[in-house]
């Protein structure tokens, strides 16, 4: 029985060593990642403006979707790994994909800085240029294209919002009234 004991208390302690080693890691990279978030985009010269690189041209929305992305592929790839190699495979794994996705979150902290989060995205874009075209159609003066536009218009929107009908007929009545 004391062989077992010795042995238990051996491992004890070398598991408690290690649960402090982790504690004291996590807490230096919950730090560094405080400090990274802090001054991100920002250049010691120029407190309040914020510097975009080639990286934050990505839109926000494919941007979140590559991070989601990257951690189902972490996990995928570890439940792939032989048992046998996971212990020298895990860390250059990890640290690839960990890297990639610092470079995604900091890019989405750089949008957000900079008050362009939802601006950035994709579909804002393209909602925005849709809508941008259709009033630049719209208040180009002419009767005739005002009525073209509302009749071809009209049920495309309400095929496209179906679900949201009695909005759509809401608009559609401000939109005769103006």
């Amino acid at each position: 029985m004391n062989p077992r004991i010795e042995e238990w208390k051996a491992n004890k302690l070398l598991v408690t060593n290690s649960l402090y080693r982790i504690a004291a890691f996590l807490s230096v990279l919950v730090i560094a990642f405080i400090y990274l978030v802090l001054v991100v985009g920002r250049k010691p010269q120029d407190n309040q403006e914020v510097h975009l690189n080639s990286m934050d041209r990505i839109y926000n929305d494919f941007n979140l979707s590559m991070c989601v992305l990257l951690m189902v592929l972490w996990v995928g790839v570890i439940e792939q790994l032989d048992h046998s190699k996971i212990y020298q495979l895990i860390f250059p794994i990890t640290m690839l994909i960990a890297t990639l996705g610092l470079i995604l979150v900091l890019s989405l902290v750089k949008h957000l800085k900079n008050k362009t989060l939802i601006q950035h995205t994709f579909i804002y874009t393209i909602f925005y240029k849709l809508f941008k075209f259709i009033n630049d159609i719209y208040n180009s003066g002419r009767v005739g294209v005002k009525v073209v536009l509302i009749v071809i218009g009209y049920p495309i929107v309400v095929a496209i919002t179906f679900f949201m009908f009695p909005i759509t007929l809401g608009v559609a009545a401000w939109i005769t009234l103006k």
